[in-house]
């Protein structure tokens, strides 16, 4: 008896995801981790901030970027890039249902640059604005704001 064995792949199977801590790199050589805060201007959104309270992870799925939250796959919080004026366009996290956001397309990715390591890409932008001493905006013509890069620091995989 001749015994075959048929190996599939399936397309549905998912490689595990790499988490990563998200780092502020101001051109003066100073850092701080990122994390969110609560945006008290939308029902459930979070701004993307230098110093937060938590120290959140993320992951890359697709083209979007999503919070970590251990055992919650139903309601992931994904970034956006939600515009508040024509000059002023900020990194928000929301669930993907909330509707009251002015949101723009975006593609989030990850880059290598030589000899600093990986950062943030959105929409092939990789400087930011650090505005109001703490909330990451893509855009912005405030004056308080100050550019800045978004370093990834490995922090684990996901299973």
């Amino acid at each position: 008896m001749k015994l075959s064995v048929l190996l599939v792949v399936l397309p549905f199977a998912e490689s595990a995801h790499k988490l990563y801590q998200f780092w502020s790199g101001h051109s003066d050589g100073s850092s701080s981790r990122l994390s969110l805060m609560k945006n008290t201007n939308y029902r459930d959104a979070y701004w993307l901030v230098e110093q937060g309270p938590t120290n959140d992870i993320f992951y890359f799925e697709g083209n979007g970027l999503v919070k970590f939250n251990q055992g919650q796959y139903s309601n992931k919080m994904w970034a956006h890039v939600d515009r508040e004026t024509d000059t002023n366009a900020y990194l928000l996290f929301a669930n993907p249902k909330q509707t009251d956001l002015h949101m723009i397309p975006a593609d989030f990715k990850t880059i290598f640059i030589t000899h600093s390591g990986f950062y943030l890409s959105v929409n092939t932008q990789t400087d930011f604005q650090s505005c109001f001493g703490t909330v990451i905006f893509t855009v912005s013509d405030r004056p308080d704001c100050s550019s800045v890069k978004i370093r990834l620091v490995y922090d684990s995989e996901l299973p």
